[in-house]
């Protein structure tokens, strides 16, 4: 399946241009006639896609819609072996699971709030107790 974004180190750039053109091989067909293949690129960039263009005679450049994965661009995914599979996953999953799982509490933030959680049920049960000695008094 063909996705709709490049990686580039461990940054999801995603496709903006589709450039297709035709390829000359360098080897003759069966007549002795030229061999020609059509091939597709997609560009990230327009000075990308203007390069293709450049090296291929005859391109055609379509702008991609792009507006339905934007939110991907940009994104650095996890320091793993394969980069793709992981960007994969995050665009499968959506934008949504995307911003869920990204404003989801780190640990630390976890372990702080049932500190504080800690804390104010110390101090409620301290005041509690406070309550139950005057009472008895």
């Amino acid at each position: 399946m063909h996705y709709p974004f490049a990686m580039y180190g461990r940054t999801i750039q995603i496709h903006r241009y589709k450039v297709e053109y035709t390829e000359t091989m360098p080897w003759p067909d069966e007549y002795g006639g030229p061999v020609e293949e059509p091939r597709v690129a997609y560009c990230n960039t327009q000075e990308q896609a203007e390069a293709v263009v450049a090296a291929h005679e005859g391109s055609v450049v379509t702008e991609l819609d792009s507006a339905a994965y934007e939110w991907l661009d940009g994104i650095e995914v996890a320091d793993v072996p394969d980069t793709y599979a992981e960007a994969v996953k995050l665009y499968e999953a959506g934008q949504a699971a995307y911003e869920a799982e990204k404003n989801k509490p780190t640990a630390e933030e976890t372990i702080a709030g049932l500190e504080s959680q800690v804390t104010d049920l110390q101090m409620a049960l301290c005041e509690m107790y406070e309550t139950m000695e005057v009472m008895m008094s």
